[in-house]
């Protein structure tokens, strides 16, 4: 009797550390998919910014922004800039953006959810010299 004893405690032992290491994983495991999301995310905002900051029309329409900060909302934020960002945003997330001063510190107004920025500076143009930081704000659906 006593031999069965000590194998039922080994098995018992065997057990519980099986339900450790499975609940340390799963622990893991959403720690990794939360950082590949990020990691998503910030890389879509890279190459919205860098489409924006390499095409020389965007480039001056962000340079001929005036009234600053300049909210996604407003009637006169450009146009076409909001279009590229909506049609290259990935489709899990909603993206907005931000025109300021480089000196301003561009914060979105609070979100229920984790929100990610990214920003760029466009300073000039062949022209016209006047530095302005492009804020991409944006998170998940």
């Amino acid at each position: 009797m006593s031999e069965k004893r000590g194998w039922i405690r080994i098995v018992e032992a065997f057990v519980a550390i099986l339900l450790i290491t499975g609940v340390v994983l799963i622990l893991v495991g959403e720690g990794n998919i939360k950082n590949n999301s990020e990691s998503k995310i910030y890389t879509e905002q890279g190459y919205i910014l860098q489409k924006i900051q390499s095409n020389d029309t965007l480039r001056t329409e962000v340079l001929n922004a005036t009234s600053l900060p300049k909210e996604w909302n407003a009637p006169d934020f450009p146009p076409s800039i909001k279009g590229l960002i909506n049609f290259e945003k990935p489709g899990y997330a909603e993206c907005e953006g931000k025109i300021c001063s480089i000196e301003d510190n561009c914060i979105l107004s609070e979100k229920e959810t984790e929100v990610y920025a990214r920003d760029i500076l466009i300073t000039s143009n062949l022209t016209f010299y006047s530095p302005r930081k492009l804020k991409l704000f944006c998170w998940e659906n």
